[in-house]
């Protein structure tokens, strides 16, 4: 159907993947989001609500808001999930966030959950994330890949998680800079952000991690 959504078991719907190829499912121990045929972002689960509290619950996918509560987040590329907040590549590569942001998670310069998608700013808070390729979350921190391949991380920076040398929390996309001082990893095709650690793999194969 146009939502992506298709009879199922005793009528229950299921979600139809994207033809031709798959778009991303992202879960975690409790709820889970999804990409539909139509670049439609769905979500099921105990999910984030006002202030991050995980207390409601959709037994069913149901559409993700667009940023202020307008529309419908549409045109997704991208999903993922962290322990109490989602993410999404949208709109040719802007990123929307919802959800728990006491480590500033969400990237939109601030400490406030946030009930329905904000806009990521763009790096050290200039204007609005563009040409993100894929997001992915740790437990309290978020990374994404900007196309070519730079990569950035934001929120908490425990044990250094962010990689950007420091420890201090950031509210806004960083980039992850190489330890030998080398700059920021501008070649980077994927990103594994942990609990207390972060992984990447460069251009090459090389894998890199950093943090606990």
């Amino acid at each position: 159907s146009e939502s992506g959504l298709s009879a199922g078991l005793w009528g229950i719907p299921y979600i139809a993947l994207p033809t031709p190829g798959p778009r991303p499912i992202a879960v975690n121990s409790a709820f889970l989001s999804v990409l539909t045929r139509d670049g439609g972002v769905q979500t099921a689960g105990v999910q984030p609500a006002q202030g991050g509290a995980m207390t409601i619950t959709r037994p069913l996918l149901g559409r993700v808001a667009g940023v202020g509560g307008i529309g419908a987040l549409t045109d997704g590329t991208d999903v993922a999930v962290g322990s109490a907040h989602l993410c999404a590549v949208v709109d040719g590569g802007a990123i929307r966030c919802w959800g728990e942001n006491y480590a500033g998670q969400l990237g939109d310069y601030s400490a406030t959950g946030r009930p329905m998608p904000v806009a990521v700013r763009g790096p050290g808070g200039a204007g609005y994330m563009t040409g993100a390729g894929r997001v992915s979350l740790g437990s309290a921190h978020s990374c994404a890949i900007q196309e070519p391949g730079t990569l950035y991380c934001w929120g908490s920076n425990e044990y250094g998680k962010l990689g950007d040398g420091t420890t201090t929390t950031r509210y806004v996309p960083t980039p992850v800079a190489l330890a030998d001082g080398g700059g920021a990893i501008i070649d980077a095709i994927d990103v594994a952000p942990g609990d207390h650690h972060t992984c990447a793999i460069r251009d090459g194969g090389s894998v890199w991690c950093w943090g606990w």
